[in-house]
């Protein structure tokens, strides 16, 4: 007699396999997307340290501190931000990230920018971009204050202890 089907032990060998490639795969997936997130928040810091470099020439500031605050993102000609109206000139939000003109610490430069994530699973990593006016150097960071391995596991970058997003005082 020749029968029709599956019997039942190869149908819970089929999902037995299927859960443990979903068991593998998911994790990876998880970091490919917040790598790709990670990739989002340095295309705008790489935009955002050009559109600041752009304006501290044009208002020939030798440095940006919280002294020499832009009054408004305008001058940054970056049209597209959503500006927190609550501090104007100070951040702006994605879906993602809250991006901020003022980094600071010991391991940051006063003229770069930084990101600060906003939510998910690795909220509060922090990124750091600095790139001097005409130099093609360029320092990008990683900082997570309370969970060291998220910088080197997650982004494939050394955690930098010693960098903060701070928020100038809006004008």
């Amino acid at each position: 007699m020749t029968s029709k089907g599956f019997t039942l032990i190869e149908i819970l060998a089929a999902v037995i396999i299927i859960t443990v490639l979903v068991i593998a795969a998911v994790p990876l997936y998880e970091k490919t997307i917040e790598r790709s997130r990670m990739a989002e928040a340095r295309s705008m810091l790489m935009e955002l340290q050009d559109a600041k470099l752009f304006a501290m020439t044009k208002m020939e500031l030798a440095n940006f501190d919280t002294t020499d605050c832009l009054p408004n993102l305008a001058h940054l000609h970056m049209a597209h931000t959503t500006v927190d109206a609550s501090n104007p000139g100070v951040s702006f939000s994605t879906k993602n990230f809250d991006y901020s003109l003022y980094p600071s610490g010991a391991a940051a430069n006063a003229n770069g920018v930084c990101a600060v994530r906003n939510g998910g699973d690795y909220q509060g990593a922090i990124f750091y971009y600095y790139r001097p006016f005409g130099s093609s150097s360029v320092e990008f960071k990683c900082s997570h204050a309370t969970d060291t391995t998220i910088c080197p596991n997650i982004y494939g970058l050394t955690n930098t202890s010693g960098i903060a997003c701070t928020a100038c005082p809006a004008s």
